[in-house]
């Protein structure tokens, strides 16, 4: 790379330093020990070293990823809403974040090695944030999933950051420009390092195959590690990996050591890495200003919080405890009893700032109802105001729900406290639990509004199909389990794994002992598109065999699931689903089927009232020989 491809690359970061003189900077490098097992290491003992260095890192949710972006790829300048540009390396336009974790317009989380080639499973490769990266959304759909390549052929696409055409060896491949050729080909490296293990495609043009050593396939070893040489690692890389180390815990070591490249795959492959006579690529890199303006986990951790006991009986200690796990925990169930109490946990002073700020936190709860508990604000701990708060545990396990975000923009610039008030019966005592407790400026989303949604994904007010759609959409899933209504209106056949073979009619009966696994949820009950469905996983047991498309009263019937929100069948889905409510059909009363009634048909049967043993509605008045219940009698056709 000459010097004028050296300043350009450099020039989107050059502002950096002087924009955040006032922020305490950061050295960019890794802990000393952090490849230590690496020294004298060479070839496959090498790889397989920096594989154990790297793998276990932070999992980051494919939904989580703009959020994560925000503290990541963001560039020097900013908007007249104070919002960061995107760094793009697949195009030259200029692009703001959003801010809120939501999607920038125009922009996609790209894949570099794309997913297809593992066949796109939801694994730690799916949303690594070395691999998948903000990139402009036309160029993202230009380059599919081709592997890198030089194109020598006719040009499909090209912006002037990357091109698309014929590569030397007869398929199509995407070039980048060459102030990132490099960075790519690092990527590469890094992908091919951590995950040799996943189910590598075996096609020609996936530049990965299914062995731990040496992953990349001889083709493109010589590409990449020509773009490692020519294309040093910048300031900007060195930038990008210590902000992305900070949120997901791991490094690329072949930003670190870009020669590490060549005792794996090259001339030094045979040659033992020399840790400390190696050149470590290292910048001091400024923290971002944070938004946290009070923040704590609560686990073994008071955090100044004060508990108020406004009705307490003698026969107990106290109802709020702090607990090393749980954070601050509440109850007032007591040797097998409860009692009748009301308890205030109140927060120190907090002085939030002169712009708009918002209250989050996680909390669990079983054993009680949530009309027993609420949250406050005040200005002198005498005149509270209740908090609104949509999120609630369900009440059915412990499993932490966050309280979404709480505007505070009512009190900007004022000391306020957050209070907790836990009341109970003498029949009646939860247990509540309240942890990750935040305090957070929102300098930069001044006008962003949280999805509206009809439901709030409780059990007496679940979300719709067009919720779910809609919090996917705006990469506003939220954690833990959640209702969702709608109507069964399709399925995806058993060994399909995506809603590209979805069937939008009843399913026919699988053979003894075969379930189908999975409905598609429908706003309305005749849906037929998989865009404007929700899938949902049903787990084999109970919930399998009773939400079987199949059935006449649940086929194009209102149904309501309990799960957590992820993606599933390639959608936005219900996974892990643990509870369901339909309506079933009337049960037979006892005494009208104790004795079976010989008949020559139904033809006076009502056809909304036959049904199999199974309880399986009958579309047809003419039936085959058997025994059936018609208007709630059994009775045995001949």
């Amino acid at each position: 790379m000459n010097n004028e491809q050296l300043t350009m690359k450099i020039f989107h970061f050059s502002l950096f330093t002087f924009l955040f003189l006032i922020i305490t900077t950061v050295t960019a490098q890794p802990p000393t020990t952090y490849y230590n097992t690496t020294d004298g290491k060479s070839g496959e003992a090498l790889k397989s070293a920096l594989k154990a260095v790297i793998e276990n890192h932070k999992h980051i949710t494919y939904g989580n990823l703009w959020a994560s972006y925000e503290k990541i790829d963001y560039l020097d300048n900013t908007n007249a809403s104070g919002r960061h540009q995107v760094f793009d390396m697949y195009s030259n336009t200029v692009r703001y974040f959003a801010g809120n974790g939501r999607s920038v317009s125009g922009m996609n989380r790209e894949h570099t090695v794309p997913k297809s080639w593992w066949g796109s499973e939801e694994n730690n490769a799916y949303s690594d944030l070395f691999n998948v990266i903000p990139a402009d959304a036309d160029a993202n759909s230009a380059k599919s999933n081709f592997s890198l390549g030089t194109v020598t052929g006719q040009q499909t696409f090209s912006n002037g950051r990357i091109k698309v055409g014929r590569g030397s060896r007869g398929w199509s491949v995407f070039e980048p420009s060459d102030e990132y050729k490099g960075d790519f080909a690092r990527i590469y490296f890094y992908m091919a390092t951590c995950y040799p293990d996943i189910e590598w495609i075996d096609n020609d043009y996936c530049a990965m195959t299914k062995e731990d050593y040496p992953t990349l396939k001889p083709w493109i070893t010589s590409l990449l590690l020509r773009w490692n040489e020519e294309d040093p690692v910048s300031e900007w890389e060195m930038t990008r990996q210590e902000r992305t180390y900070r949120v997901q815990n791991n490094r690329n070591p072949f930003i670190d050591y870009p020669d590490l490249a060549n005792y794996i795959w090259g001339d030094k492959s045979t040659t033992g890495f020399d840790l400390g006579a190696a050149q470590l690529h290292v910048i001091d890199v400024p923290e971002m200003e944070s938004d946290t303006i009070f923040a704590s986990s609560l686990k073994s951790d008071e955090a100044g919080f004060t508990v108020n006991n406004v009705v307490l009986p003698s026969n107990i200690n106290g109802v709020w405890k702090n607990d090393p796990d749980y954070g601050w925990k509440a109850s007032a169930y007591v040797n097998n009893t409860n009692y009748a109490t009301e308890s205030w946990l109140i927060s120190p002073g907090i002085t939030l700032p002169a712009v708009k700020s918002y209250l989050s936190f996680k909390h669990a709860m079983k054993f009680g109802n949530k009309s027993q508990l609420s949250v406050h604000i005040s200005m002198d701990k005498s005149n509270w105001t209740e908090l609104n708060v949509t999120a609630w545990p369900s009440g059915a396990n412990w499993t932490p729900v966050s309280s979404g975000h709480i505007s505070l923009a009512g009190w900007a610039g004022e000391t306020v406290y957050i209070a907790y008030r836990y009341t109970s019966t003498a029949t009646q005592a939860a247990t509540w639990e309240i942890m990750d407790f935040a305090v957070v400026k929102d300098l930069v989303n001044d006008d962003i509004v949280p999805v509206g949604t009809k439901g709030t994904g409780q059990e007496e007010d679940p979300y719709t199909v067009g919720d779910v759609l809609a919090l996917f959409e705006a990469d506003q899933v939220p954690e833990g389990n959640r209702w969702v209504k709608g109507y069964a209106a399709g399925y995806v056949p058993v060994g399909a794994t995506t809603v590209a073979a979805a069937v939008f009619e009843q399913a026919p009966d699988l053979p003894e002992g075969q379930r189908y696994t999975n409905l598609l949820l429908g706003e309305n009950a005749d849906g037929t598109s998989p865009d404007n469905c929700v899938g949902v996983q049903l787990p084999a047991g109970d919930i399998r065999n009773s939400l079987q498309m199949s059935l006449d009263y649940i086929y194009q019937h209102e149904i309501s699931v309990f799960g957590t929100l992820e993606r599933y069948l390639a959608i936005p889905g219900v996974k892990n689903t643990s509870d369901a409510k339909y309506e079933k059909p009337d049960e037979p009363e006892p005494d009208a089927i104790s004795k079976p009634v010989l008949t020559d048909g139904v033809a006076d049967a009502d056809p909304s009232m036959v049904f199999d043993l199974a309880g399986r509605r009958q579309q047809s008045k003419v039936l085959r020989p058997g025994l059936y219940i018609v208007n709630k009698k059994k009775l045995w056709i001949k």
